[in-house]
């Protein structure tokens, strides 16, 4: 059965901006340009609720799927981004929207503003990656995609999706995905060197750190952060999209948001350390407000989840992964810490504020 469905995923992948434009009927005019816009908070979340409006009757699961399909779908066909256009292919569907409809026929200026959205300017002056944000939570709505049940399907635009454990894709389609990407990209900036370094030093920490800044930037990793705590909030499934983005930011610079008991914006880093999927082991304050401390022993699960993603997911593409990639534990290891560090820093923050990225070079946590 992977065999029918492998033709049909690699023509859909290879969808052209001119197609993608002739079956979105009154779609939106810049579409196949990079989004590129910052928009504040408060417009975002306006457009999504003009989206509710316009399809009345139309449940949570269904808003939250439209919603992040207008950023990453078989009809968001950016240059230079593969992964807008596979998306479709790793989270479930819902049946008011089927993956060959376009996301979205609604107001012209609604579609436009949406679809041309980079990231969110949050009311502290954060730029946030919501498009980020979105894929986690759709994941978190609408689960697994059917391709990840089908023999060789899944596998065809994530090589070891169907066989890799929930946990693991959760975290692949936010922060973990996003922190391992330095590697794959380190991976293509050294050609065909195939001797594996022992320290980070010279020629290789040039390459890592240039693909760091490239692969990994703050507003990504903010947005990978933002979706994972929104995707944990309670009632995500019973009240609209727009609520929980106006729960979740609102009131940021305010200073109760210091000591909201829900989960918010501010408090940002705390909640994604109690929520974390998979769990970083922690220490928690009990009370309000939420305050935790994780400590040096998770560089280890960090660096053990990045061999993971490399060996189950990204190990597929031979031409960049001839070496295996266990061998490659400088790297797994530089970043690991440098995560964790850029955490650590973020919790003893007692303003909560957002921690410089990265932390400088070779720096270990605490």
């Amino acid at each position: 059965m992977g065999n029918i469905f492998q033709p049909l995923i690699a023509a859909i992948l290879a969808q052209s901006p001119g197609e993608a434009q002739a079956a979105w009927t009154n779609g939106p005019t810049p579409l196949g340009s990079r989004a590129s816009a910052q928009v504040s908070i408060a417009q975002y979340i306006a457009w999504v609720a003009a989206v509710e409006s316009g399809l009345p009757g139309h449940t949570p699961r269904q808003i939250i799927r439209r919603v992040r399909r207008m950023h990453y779908s078989r009809f968001s066909v950016k240059p230079d981004s593969s992964t807008s256009q596979s998306l479709d292919d790793l989270i479930g569907g819902t049946a008011d929207n089927p993956d060959g409809d376009p996301p979205l026929t609604t107001a012209q200026d609604v579609l436009n503003g949406l679809y041309s959205t980079s990231a969110v300017v949050t009311e502290s002056g954060s730029v946030v990656d919501i498009t980020h944000a979105l894929n986690i939570i759709d994941f978190a709505a609408n689960g697994r995609s059917v391709y990840g049940g089908v023999a060789n399907a899944g596998t065809f635009v994530v090589p070891g999706y169907a066989t890799a454990s929930a946990d693991l894709v959760f975290a692949s389609l936010g922060w973990l995905g996003d922190i391992g990407s330095i590697w794959l990209q380190w991976m293509t900036n050294r050609g065909s060197a195939r001797t594996q370094p022992a320290t980070l030093t010279g020629a290789e920490r040039t390459n890592f750190e240039n693909a760091l800044a490239a692969r990994c930037p703050l507003d990504d990793l903010l947005g990978d952060i933002d979706g994972a705590v929104m995707a944990t909030m309670p009632g995500l499934l019973q009240r609209k999209l727009s609520a929980t983005l106006t729960s979740y930011y609102s009131g940021e610079i305010s200073p109760a948001a210091l000591t909201a008991p829900t989960m918010n914006s501010r408090q940002r880093f705390h909640y994604f350390i109690v929520n974390s999927i998979p769990e970083f082991a922690h220490r928690a304050q009990i009370g309000i407000p939420l305050r935790t401390t994780v400590n040096a022993s998770n560089a280890d699960m960090i660096f053990d989840l990045l061999k993971d993603l490399a060996s189950i997911i990204w190990h597929g593409f031979a031409e960049l992964a001839e070496d295996d990639p266990a061998t490659h534990d400088p790297i797994f290891r530089e970043i690991a810490n440098r995560f964790l560090k850029w955490l650590q820093d973020a919790l003893a923050d007692p303003n909560c504020g957002v921690p410089a990225w990265p932390p400088v070079p070779g720096a270990l946590p605490s």
